[in-house]
């Protein structure tokens, strides 16, 4: 891949004509965040905005969402972007930038005693093909295993 250009669209500019342009999202704060320090991971749904351009100020390079102040749960919508003036979003839907996604965390130390409980050998259920504790008989479905052993 090269970084040349291999095309070049000519636009014909009407001052007061929309015309629709894709900016770029740069995220910034990545390394900082929060969220992030918290256990939670940052989830990326889009990194460009396309919009209608009107007027005569310049189209931006890029729009910046800074996440470094992110907790987890925290979104970041194209709405939460800045747009100057002559410039405005594309689509009507509020499309999800950045979400920042972690584990549920337990606050409550009884529940935290119980997930650990559950967690440790011996302390959860059978799994589905395990056999049944204290000898009790097989369920319906393994009455040919037990018609074989008589």
């Amino acid at each position: 891949m090269s970084l040349e250009p291999q095309t070049i669209h000519f636009v014909l500019f009407e001052p007061q004509r929309p015309v629709k342009v894709t900016v770029p999202v740069q995220f910034e704060g990545m390394e900082d965040c929060i969220g992030k320090k918290h256990g939670g991971m940052l989830y990326f749904a889009r990194d460009r905005v396309e919009c209608f351009w009107v007027g005569d100020e310049r189209i931006p390079q890029k729009f910046v969402c800074d996440v470094q102040f992110a907790d987890v749960g925290t979104t970041f919508h194209v709405s939460d972007l800045y747009f100057p003036q002559g410039l405005r979003p594309a689509s009507e839907i509020n499309h999800l930038l950045v979400s920042v996604r972690g584990n549920a965390v337990l606050d409550d130390p009884e529940e935290e005693a119980a997930a650990a409980a559950a967690a440790a050998p011996g302390g959860a259920a059978p799994a589905g093909g395990a056999a049944p504790a204290g000898g009790a008989a097989p369920a319906g479905g393994d009455k040919k295993a037990a018609d074989k052993k008589k």
